[in-house]
């Protein structure tokens, strides 16, 4: 839900529309959560997603329940180890989000991880705007250094 609420922030801040919705069960753990963040230009009429340009699953739950909505040649970024069962027409990048943040000295900040590896690989908002945005809510060093890490690790796959 954090990534999502820092990206749409990030979003504004960088002079973009941006409306973030949240969708969880009602298990604190090991539950499917989803957030979406719509990023535009201009004004959007409806603040939910129909179709998804981008997909960041930290497990295959996740990814299961949202991949049906990618459009085709979306992308889908994976933690290493989330099984992807299909391709259906959607580009696959599988990264250790969970790994490149525990490097970092903050193993929670997988989801940052993976922000840094959709701002290198989809740059929808600048990448200094939303690690000043993660910088100004957590005021320590690790989670930035998860989002770089995962923004660097994502380079190669950059098209």
């Amino acid at each position: 839900m954090l990534a999502g609420v820092l990206l749409g922030q990030a979003a504004v801040a960088a002079g973009r529309w941006a409306s973030q919705t949240a969708v969880y069960t009602v298990a604190a753990r090991g539950g499917l959560a989803c957030s979406e963040v719509l990023v535009a230009d201009a004004p959007v009429s409806c603040p939910l997603a129909e179709d998804l340009n981008v997909v960041l699953a930290l497990a295959t739950l996740g990814l299961r329940h949202e991949e049906g909505r990618l459009v085709p040649n979306g992308l889908a970024i994976l933690d290493e180890g989330v099984e992807c069962s299909s391709g259906k027409g959607f580009r696959v990048v599988a990264l250790p989000l969970s790994r490149l943040a525990t490097e970092a000295g903050s193993r929670q900040s997988a989801n940052l991880a993976a922000l840094g590896a959709l701002v290198a690989l989809a740059p929808v908002v600048p990448a200094d705007a939303l690690a000043g945005e993660i910088q100004a809510r957590f005021r320590r060093p690790e989670p930035v250094a998860a989002y770089w890490a995962g923004y660097e690790a994502a380079g190669q796959y950059r098209p």
